[in-house]
């Protein structure tokens, strides 16, 4: 099954544990329009739920800043010889560090030129915040070092740029008519998350365009599921966004590949199940 699919067959099912419905008899209407919604589900009474999905980033162009940054940085994290006892050490480069349209052979110079640095400087970094230009490398790095019983290497980014709601406007725009077209009793919109994402602000950033974007009144709810440690552990996290806020959140053990969830743990914020 596709994982847009998967995703909102997971959606339903956990609905259904915490609503008491019995929403099933899934239909993936792209199959015939291209145009169509993701998947409608139908309940015993022949009551009909559409669920649109879509992937939103933290910003514009995240999805291909972050495999060049994975190349270039993330290694540092995964090799132990690079830990300096009694520290823990962050970089920060900042967003695009790692230019679009860098050669494949560009990445793995600028890794080993990273790590080489990183290796002979590690100990003579100062304690605290610096910030670290790099020899034959066309970027700095922000640093952080303190003590730290396990010694351990962080990277993350810094400089992210403000282009959030540009992000989610466009996920409104793209996806919103598909629901309002669809004949059915109840719309949800499903945003899918693969980096971490504070739902505070993305659900108080739909308030703020909801005027803007009145097809949001014929939709009935906005979730998000986070992805983040799908492929590892198989875990799927929900939150609902909107209307009322982060209203509602739960977990289901969904492993990919497989035809539907196989355990719902965790608790809604308006009702707890067990």
């Amino acid at each position: 099954m596709r994982k847009d699919r998967q995703l909102s067959v997971a959606l339903i099912n956990g609905l259904n544990y915490y609503s008491g419905h019995d929403f099933g008899s899934y239909e993936f209407p792209e199959d015939e329009i291209e145009s169509a919604v993701d998947a409608i589900a139908t309940d015993s009474k022949g009551n009909r739920m559409a669920i649109e999905h879509t992937l939103i980033q933290p910003y514009l162009g995240e999805k291909e800043d972050t495999q060049r940054f994975r190349e270039v940085f993330v290694p540092l994290e995964d090799d132990p010889s690079l830990r300096l006892p009694g520290f823990d050490v962050q970089l920060w480069p900042g967003v695009g560090s790692v230019q679009k349209g860098t050669r494949k052979l560009e990445r793995e110079h600028l890794r080993d030129t990273l790590q080489s640095w990183f290796r002979d400087t590690v100990d003579k970094l100062p304690k605290g915040r610096s910030v670290q230009t790099i020899a034959d490398l066309p970027f700095t790095v922000y640093v952080i070092k303190y003590p730290h019983s396990d010694g351990r290497v962080f990277v993350g980014r810094s400089a992210v740029p403000d282009t959030f709601s540009a992000v989610v406007e466009n996920a409104l725009k793209t996806k919103l008519p598909k629901l309002v077209a669809t004949s059915v009793e109840e719309r949800i919109l499903l945003l899918e998350t693969d980096s971490y994402l504070d739902h505070e602000k993305l659900s108080s950033l739909i308030k703020s365009l909801a005027s803007s974007y009145p097809a949001l009144d014929k939709i009935d709810e906005v979730w998000v599921v986070d992805t983040v440690i799908w492929e590892r552990s198989g875990t799927l996290w929900f939150s609902k966004v909107w209307p009322d806020g982060v209203s509602d959140v739960f977990e289901l053990s969904f492993p990919q590949g497989s035809d539907a969830p196989i355990l719902i743990r965790g608790v809604s914020f308006c009702k707890s199940k067990e």
